[in-house]
C-alpha cells in the first residue's frame, strides 16, 4: 500500500500567530482580530483584514475535530490601532470590576437584582427560589454585593419561596 503524505509549509510562526507581513497596516481601518487555537482561550490576535478570511477558514478546518478543553474567557475591551505600520490592540480604560445591588439592604421578602461588571461586560443576577426536592421551593438564593464582588446566600424561607422572594 502506498501512502502519500502532503506537508504544507507556510511562512507562519509555529504557534499559529500571524506573521509580520500579516499584521502590517497603513491605517487603523486595515486592522481586525482573528482567533487562534481551538480552545476559545484567545481574545483575538491583531491582523490585517486582507488575511482574516484565510485564518477563519484555517481555524474552521483545524478545529472541526477538536475535542480538548475549552476556555470561557472574559476579554478586556480594546481598540485596534495601526501603530508604526503594525496592527495592535490598545486596551480601553474601563473599571475592572464592579457590583451594584438595586436593594440597598438585603430583603428576603422582595425579589432583588444585582448587576456585576467585569471589563465593561455586565450581567444581571436575579434572586431565585430553589428546592432540592419536588416539593414547593422553600429556599431563596439571595444575591448581594460585598465590595465589588457578588455573594449568593442560601436562605431558608419560613413560609416558602415564590418568584424570587420569601412568602410573607
Amino acid at each position: 500500500m502506498l501512502t502519500t503524505l502532503f506537508v504544507f509549509v507556510r511562512d507562519k510562526n509555529i504557534d499559529g500567530l500571524p506573521t509580520k507581513e500579516e499584521v502590517s497596516c497603513v491605517v487603523d481601518e486595515d486592522c481586525t482580530t482573528v482567533a487562534v487555537g481551538c480552545d476559545g482561550c484567545s481574545c483575538g490576535e491583531p491582523i490585517n483584514k486582507v488575511y482574516s478570511e484565510k485564518y477563519r477558514l484555517e481555524k474552521q478546518i483545524k478545529c472541526v475535530v477538536y475535542n480538548g478543553p475549552v476556555c470561557d474567557v472574559m476579554c478586556q475591551p480594546y481598540e485596534l490601532k495601526c501603530v508604526r505600520n503594525k496592527c495592535t490592540k490598545q486596551l480601553v480604560e474601563v473599571e475592572e470590576s464592579s457590583c451594584s445591588d438595586k436593594e440597598e439592604v438585603r430583603d428576603y421578602y422582595k425579589k432583588g437584582e444585582t448587576t456585576t461588571c467585569m471589563y465593561g461586560n455586565c450581567a444581571l443576577h436575579e434572586d431565585f427560589c430553589f428546592s432540592d426536592s419536588v416539593e414547593e421551593p422553600e429556599d431563596l438564593y439571595e444575591a448581594y454585593c460585598k465590595g465589588d464582588e457578588i455573594v449568593r446566600e442560601l436562605y431558608d424561607c419560613p413560609k416558602g419561596c415564590l418568584d424570587g422572594a420569601c412568602v410573607k
